[in-house]
């Protein structure tokens, strides 16, 4: 019977032991993660702040509804205005509206704001909002396709535990492209403060 329990236990060791390795050995026996277009995606938006374009890393946000208006400088007030007046009701369904009035980069950041927005319990709790004015916009001299939108903004609640901010100026990066339709879009939206 000791025979029968020592073969017994010397064979569930080896088939226990069978899938360890010994912790201390320089040889990797893990597979390597498979690299894949999205993997890439990200690296490159880890980078340079962008995922590229033109690849199925990531999907193309959906066209454009046609623009916000018929010059650059008309667009850009549009949109900053729709941009800075929203409350906590009301600024994820503004977020996608501008996704949806948006190309590129400018798209897919603000389809990507409206859903982390959507979760935000803090923001809706304490009733959020914001308010503003667009107060100048004018073409980059470096860049011209690239405009300097200033806004004068201010944050407040409804909720006595939030104390809002004081009005400050915001300084946004902007570029827009013509739609087909004729009209202007934002291709790029990138606030510096």
């Amino acid at each position: 019977m000791k025979r029968i329990c020592a073969a017994a236990l010397a064979i569930a060791t080896v088939v226990g032991l069978g899938g360890c390795t010994d912790p201390y050995s320089k040889t990797d026996t893990t597979p390597a993660p498979k690299t894949t277009t999205t993997d890439a995606g990200v690296t490159q938006a880890q980078r340079t702040g962008e995922y590229p374009t033109g690849t199925d890393s990531v999907p193309e946000p959906p066209p454009a509804t046609g623009g916000l208006g018929d010059s650059p400088t008309a667009t850009l007030e549009r949109f900053a205005h729709l941009y800075v007046n929203w409350t906590a009701t009301t600024v994820a369904d503004q977020l996608d509206r501008l996704a949806r009035a948006s190309t590129g980069q400018a798209a897919q950041d603000l389809a990507e704001a409206a859903a982390r927005t959507r979760g935000d319990y803090e923001l809706r709790r304490g009733g959020v909002f914001n308010r503003g004015t667009v107060r100048t916009i004018a073409a980059d001299r470096g860049h011209p396709d690239r405009y300097v939108v200033v806004t004068l903004e201010s944050t407040g609640a409804k909720s006595r535990d939030y104390e809002g901010l004081k009005p400050a100026y915001h300084v946004t990066l902007a570029q827009v492209k013509r739609a087909a339709d004729g009209s202007w879009t934002v291709s790029s939206w990138q606030p510096q403060n």
